[in-house]
């Protein structure tokens, strides 16, 4: 049997015959459903561990009746190896959907994975019935934010709990983003610091050099501390460098990026690759 070839681009798709390239990151995904239902398109869409994996498309473009069996490609980026995707199809005619399936496949690099799908019942979110694997949730109402999105998927820093049958009841996750805790000690808390993207990041730490988490000196402190044990060349979370730059009044010579000695070697650091005069950040003499 010869199955017609789609390929949906991330966020894009088109129902030109295609030929595609043997090293393509790839998902070559076959629908089976009843020609009988009349399906015209179907409306593609998939999640890696309950998030959005690329933006839905339907195909193909112009509307037709379906085959019992097609099949089309979706294309994903190399930093998806090894990644597990659930492929969650919904069959529609005259744009209604009518019969939905979902299956989970594993995204090889430069490989073209295989999944195949049923069209079945089509999951109603909102009715308080979990159908797996289409839905992850059902809280009874078809709202986002809530916990359980408007697909009926459990939205990221969110935990569903219930009865496979439903309905789901849904709660904040904690994270370090969201417990009230200033957990990279920077003085900031929560949805204040600039290293919270969201509610459900579980890390504090933002991207700067002095609220990243790294010793990025070699000095053996790290970032901007309201407390003890910061890096004494940060002033604040939004400094670029965690050198001091002399103006400091925590500034020493064994710690201002400077080689005030003259001798090839700058600062103290702790993998021993600094001026050996120094002994810690806080010397004020490199000779």
């Amino acid at each position: 049997m010869t199955r017609p070839w789609w390929l949906l681009v991330i966020a894009a798709c088109t129902d030109a015959e295609t030929i595609l390239d043997p090293d393509a990151t790839a998902i070559d995904v076959v629908v089976h459903s009843d020609p009988a239902l009349g399906i015209d398109q179907v409306r593609v869409s998939a999640t890696i561990a309950m998030t959005e994996a690329f933006a839905p498309g339907v195909l193909p473009e112009q509307p037709r009746a379906l085959a019992a069996d097609e099949s089309f490609a979706i294309l994903v980026p190399d930093t998806l190896d090894a990644k597990l995707l659930t492929v969650r199809i919904e069959g529609l005619a005259g744009g209604a959907a009518i019969a939905a399936g979902a299956a989970t496949v594993t995204v090889h690099g430069k490989q073209i994975s295989h999944v195949e799908i049923v069209l079945g019942d089509r999951a109603v979110c909102g009715d308080g019935m979990i159908l797996t694997p289409l839905e992850t949730c059902d809280d009874r109402n078809p709202s986002a934010g809530d916990g359980c999105s408007a697909a009926c998927l459990v939205e990221p820093g969110w935990t569903c709990v219930g009865p496979p049958t439903g309905p789901s009841t849904c709660s904040l996750a904690r994270t370090a983003c969201n417990n009230g805790i200033d957990d990279d000690g920077d003085g900031l808390v929560d949805a204040a610091d600039p290293g919270c993207a969201s509610v459900s990041d579980d890390d504090e730490h933002g991207t700067g050099m002095c609220d990243d988490g790294l010793d990025n000196d070699h000095d053996g402190l790290i970032d901007f501390k309201v407390g003890p044990g910061g890096d004494p060349g940060c002033t604040s979370p939004s400094d670029p460098a965690e050198t001091c730059v002399g103006n400091s009044a925590k500034c020493r010579a064994c710690g201002d990026g400077i080689d005030n000695d003259g001798d090839g070697k700058i600062d103290y650091r702790i993998d021993g690759l600094g001026d050996p005069q120094c002994t810690s950040t806080s010397d004020r003499r490199e000779s």
